[in-house]
Formats: structure tokens, sequence, C-alpha cells
């Protein structure tokens, strides 16, 4: 895998390439940088994934298509009842189609800060655990 690493000691890039021979030492300044290359590794393929809750992103764009549909059937029931001439019955409309899309669209976002938060959590453990 071609790229760059930063040393901890001295900050400088350090070429992967190069690190491949002699994992533990930094060319520049001699600094054990193994653990530096091993998470490295480890935080790349975490972030080629896309994600590793896929049913939560599923539900995500369940609720987001349900969003969608409140709209269109409160867009439709309110067509068809301008026939009526009462004014509360069409602002109810309005505001329960509103209401009912901002809650789908609401726990569509829920679902998808849930896996990212899950997934940071994720990271931040597996970086723990390297430097210890």
């Amino acid at each position: 895998m071609v790229g760059t690493i930063i040393c901890s000691k001295c900050d400088k890039d350090l070429d992967t390439e190069k690190l491949t021979a002699n994992f533990d030492k930094c060319y520049h300044c001699g600094a054990d940088t193994y653990q530096n290359f091993k998470m490295k590794m480890q935080l790349n393929k975490i972030k080629e994934k896309e994600t590793e809750y896929p049913a939560m992103y599923f539900l995500s764009d369940m609720f987001l298509l349900f969003s969608w549909l409140s709209i269109i059937s409160g867009t439709i029931v309110l067509i068809y009842s301008f026939d009526d001439k009462n004014s509360i019955v069409l602002f109810y409309i309005i505001l329960s189609t509103f209401i009912s899309w901002l809650y789908f669209k609401f726990m569509s976002e829920l679902c998808k800060i849930i896996s990212d938060v899950a997934t940071n959590v994720k990271l931040i453990r597996m970086i723990s655990e390297t430097e210890k």
C-alpha cells in the first residue's frame, strides 16, 4: 500500500514503501514507528469500508423513503380535501404531514449518527489499544 505516515517523534513524513524493509525505525530520527505504521494500516482498512453497520444504513434509507411517502400522501390528501371549506381541517392535514415528514427524517438521520458513532468508538478503542 503506497502512502505516508508521520513519525511521532520528528513529525516528518515517512514513505511506507521504505518502511517495509525495517518497520520499527524511522529513517530520519531512528524512533520506533512500528506502532504508527500498524495503526495507519488498520485505520486505512476501516476507512476503506463504507460502514460496518449496513443494517443501520438500510433502516436509515427506509425512514427516508417513509418521509417522502408522507409528503406525497399528505399532498394527495390535501388536494382531495380542498373541496372541504373548513380551513381547520386543511391546517391539520398540513401540520400532520409536516410532523410525519420531520419524524421520519429525524429517525433516518439518527440511524446514520448511531452507526457513525459506533464506528468512531471502535476507532478510538483501536487507537487506545495500540498505544498501550
